[in-house]
């Protein structure tokens, strides 16, 4: 593209007016290319004040590189890279602009970070539980092994019951980070067959009992159908779903309530399994983000105690198993997550083992 006094534009070749979402070389041509640009605080802000700067700069005959955005002719703003420069033809000056729409190349960087922070975040958090469970188990245990400790029967309960919580600690930390490798590559995933999910959500409610009442929250299951039958791997989609409810207690404080719900979806050939709860809800800025790896909702005055793991695991077992997983949520309203599961071979997509 071709510049003439600084900032009118005299010619822009085709590539020119596609980047533009022109259709023809009259929709740039005469135009001041600072109109099709974006800034904050408009013509009276900084950002075009600097621009202006900078234009006059090329045409007095210095080379520049800069990172504009662009309102495209149908509205679409885009990122550009712009190299400018200054040329002489026939006598008179004129300002060359190469711009290169960058947009996916930015939002590949802002993701690239995003994933090292988070993974930074993750590798620090691990570090520092890990940390603290060792030196608790380490610390009681050389307790009860000297000899010249003399520890009563209630006590001896209490330091085995710490015991046993921080060394519970270090396995599901431990458990989660090997899940994450056994969903790349595990031919568990692949072992689908027949599962009655009515059965499967009874014993993990029985298994998540103790944890509901030491928090004071009410567990419940409500199976709305017969026949709850999913064609999956067991093992693996209880996983996902405990780590579905152990993140509604985690997030329901006492005195609340968590529903599992399932019923049969004719329509679309699932089993539907919804987790209620009545807790302090996801906001809609952290929604889209919940199921991402290491990601933890930060709320003040409320301690995560998550790793950024569990949904991001439930969400890759649910996937292998041609599921889907979404939820629904709003601050002080609670959240619903709703798990669809396969009722049959053909839709699944998969064969029986």
């Amino acid at each position: 593209m071709w510049l003439q006094q600084g900032r009118e534009v005299v010619y822009a070749n085709t590539l020119a007016l596609s980047l533009f979402g022109c259709t023809a070389p009259e929709c740039l041509a005469g135009k001041d290319i600072l109109s099709f640009l974006v800034f904050g605080g408009g013509e009276s802000g900084d950002e075009y004040q600097e621009a202006l700067a900078l234009l006059k700069a090329v045409e007095d005959g210095e080379a520049a590189s800069v990172e504009w955005q662009c309102r495209r002719l149908d509205g679409v703003t885009v990122d550009l890279h712009v190299d400018l420069g200054r040329h002489v033809i026939d006598g008179e000056a004129f300002i060359h602009l190469a711009a290169r729409d960058v947009t996916g190349v930015l939002e590949a960087m802002q993701g690239y970070r995003t994933a090292i922070r988070q993974t930074e975040e993750f590798i620090a958090t691990f570090s520092h539980e890990l940390r603290t469970a060792l030196f608790s188990i380490l610390g009681f245990s050389n307790i009860l092994r000297q000899d010249s400790t003399v520890i009563d029967t209630e006590q001896m309960k209490e330091f085995l019951s710490i015991l046993n919580v921080e060394t519970l600690k270090i396995s599901s930390l431990v458990e989660d980070v090997l899940s994450l490798s056994r969903i790349k590559g595990s031919a568990s995933l692949d072992k689908r067959r027949l599962v009655d999910i009515g059965g499967l959500l009874e014993e993990l409610v029985g298994g998540l009992a103790d944890a509901a009442a030491r928090k004071r929250v009410v567990l419940r299951l409500n199976l709305k159908d017969d026949g709850l039958n999913a064609f999956v791997a067991p093992d693996a989609v209880k996983r996902a779903l405990i780590n579905i409810v152990d993140n509604a207690l985690m997030h329901t404080p006492a005195e609340g309530s968590v529903e599992l719900r399932a019923f049969v979806d004719r329509l679309n050939s699932v089993v539907s399994v919804e987790v209620r709860d009545s807790g302090i809800g996801i906001s809609a800025a952290d929604l889209p983000h919940i199921f991402d790896r290491f990601y933890r909702v930060q709320r003040t005055g409320i301690q995560n105690d998550g790793y950024g793991l569990g949904l991001s695991i439930s969400r890759e077992i649910i996937g292998k198993n041609n599921g889907s997983i979404a939820v629904e949520s709003e601050i002080g309203k609670g959240s619903v997550f709703r798990v669809d599961l396969p009722l049959s071979k053909t839709a699944s997509g998969a064969g029986l083992e």
